[in-house]
């Protein structure tokens, strides 16, 4: 009977959805008792900060793969206005239950994909940074991630693509010389 009660919620949740209530459709499957659909059916009626808030309301029920997904969207949200420090902290709050090899592998639609661990989150903004070297560097030590250009010189080395460089470079001056 429960699951047949989720289903009426559910539909009654997309009507109120497709005439631009979403609140009032996440209450109706709040009622049915499913907390992760009224989180999605916020989300998909573009009440974010709704379903942020519900989500870490009711953290301990919610699954964690919601709550992830969330706190992402609010870090891209940060992002889109700027606030880096923000959209990091948006981040730190969905990966505080994390173990850390959770970075390898996330989950999206159910599936494993690769890069879409906290990690990769992290990197992404970081990366996205458009201030100076300078404040870039505070963006990275924020995220708690060393900077790619500090480890490219020593992994160049470790490859051996530096000397592939220098030949290749002494082949094309060669080249243009003859």
């Amino acid at each position: 009977e429960t699951a047949r009660v989720r289903e009426v919620a559910r539909r009654a949740a997309d009507a109120e959805v497709t005439k631009g209530l979403a609140v009032v459709g996440a209450a109706r499957l709040l009622a049915a008792d499913d907390v992760d659909g009224a989180v999605e059916c916020l989300l998909r009626g573009d009440e974010l900060e709704t379903a942020w808030a519900l989500c870490h309301t009711l953290r301990s029920r919610t699954r964690l793969a919601v709550r992830r997904r969330v706190a992402a969207l609010l870090s891209h949200q940060c992002v889109r206005y700027g606030e880096w420090e923000l959209a990091l902290a948006a981040l730190a709050i969905g990966e505080a239950e994390l173990p850390l090899e959770a970075d390898a592998v996330g989950s999206v639609g159910g599936e494993a994909a690769w890069g879409t661990g906290p990690l990769s989150y992290r990197a992404m903004v970081c990366a996205a940074y458009p201030g100076s070297a300078e404040d870039a560097s505070a963006v990275y030590a924020l995220a708690g991630i060393e900077e790619p250009a500090k480890n490219l010189a020593a992994a160049a080395q470790a490859t051996g693509v530096e000397r592939a460089a220098r030949l290749l470079l002494s082949r094309s001056q060669a080249a243009a010389a003859a």
